[in-house]
């Protein structure tokens, strides 16, 4: 697998919650005019806008040489000299080492990986918030958070793969608005792979970006489902048809829990911010003030009033799903 002229395939590893699927949106509905500048989105193994099935056929060997024998073709096809995947599936120790191993094994490739992070907090809440809107949350946001503290130590994470792929330039940028170029997770990403004034309307604006709040998932958690289906046609009622209170998801993290959760980060964040040219202690822990961060009810009182008035609110949505069902 030769090739007359070394390409370089930039690999973004998201992580989630990070823009990804701005990102995605923007480069596949601009997919020519990218093509055009220069850098080929790779078209093998896209599903959607992304390239997250990738992931899951890389858990099987069998399917090594057919993912190196089908990028290989379309690089052999293709007059961009920059080539971009970009997944949010892949990150972590185990799934990117397998990733990079199958792109090694394609002559004439220098390959670049890069990743966004952002506060761990931040991170770790929101993908416990995508948890409890997809329905497959039960039970208290905290547990699932704290199972996943390892995901968010970006520093260890970096250092592995720079252990295990020593020839590899790998980079790591901070995805906070305040340092993403132009303040925009698209504009950044273009910078990393050589688009840099590449004029794209960016209006990828989300509307199903609803999560329900934790009153309510311990309401729901009340509910006894025949099947996760039902659960999930539940949730998608309540989005079109409860009110915004239940879907103020600002209740996740005490201001303590919060600030306990950051302490032990503090290691790593001291490296990342080598890594990145920014001061990750001052910005993620010493300027923050956990109280002004938080929103969570703490008030028993107010907490089982939010409860009962979800489950109210449930027992309502329930029976305009069965009539709609039976209808």
């Amino acid at each position: 697998m030769t090739y007359s002229k070394r390409k370089t395939l930039f690999v973004h590893l998201g992580t989630e919650k990070t823009g990804t699927t701005s990102v995605q949106s923007v480069l596949t509905r601009h997919e020519a005019t990218v093509r055009a500048a220069g850098v080929s989105y790779i078209k093998a193994f896209r599903r959607g806008v992304c390239h997250n099935s990738l992931t899951r056929m890389m858990r099987d060997d069998h399917n090594d040489d057919l993912i190196r024998e089908k990028i290989s073709r379309e690089m052999r096809y293709t007059q961009q000299r920059n080539l971009l995947i970009s997944t949010e599936t892949a990150f972590g120790k185990s799934s990117t080492k397998k990733m990079i191993n199958v792109f090694q094994g394609i002559e004439s490739l220098e390959i670049k990986p890069f990743f966004y992070f952002r506060r761990q907090d931040l991170f770790l809440e929101s993908l416990a918030k995508q948890r409890g809107k997809t329905g497959n949350l039960a039970g208290d946001y905290l547990p699932f958070i704290l199972a996943r503290r390892e995901k968010a130590d970006y520093a260890d994470f970096l250092c592995s793969m720079r252990r295990q792929f020593q020839d590899i330039n790998w980079a790591a940028h901070l995805y906070d608005r305040a340092h993403l170029r132009q303040q925009d997770a698209v504009s950044d990403l273009f910078h990393q792979i050589g688009l840099d004034g590449l004029a794209v309307a960016k209006d990828t604006k989300m509307t199903a970006n609803r999560t329900p709040s934790l009153p309510f998932i311990a309401a729901l958690s009340e509910c006894a489902f025949s099947d996760p289906s039902e659960r999930r046609a539940l949730l998608r009622c309540a989005m079109d048809e409860s009110p915004a209170a239940f879907f103020k998801s600002g209740d996740v993290l005490t201001a303590e829990q919060r600030e306990e959760l950051m302490d032990g980060y503090r290691d790593c964040n001291a490296y990342m911010s080598e890594e990145v040219g920014v001061d990750l202690t001052k910005l993620f822990h010493d300027d923050v003030s956990w109280a002004g961060a938080s929103h969570a009810i703490t008030d028993p009182e107010e907490w089982a009033w939010a409860v009962q008035a979800a489950r109210l609110e449930i027992e309502r949505l329930t029976r305009m799903v069965k009539h709609a069902s039976a209808a």
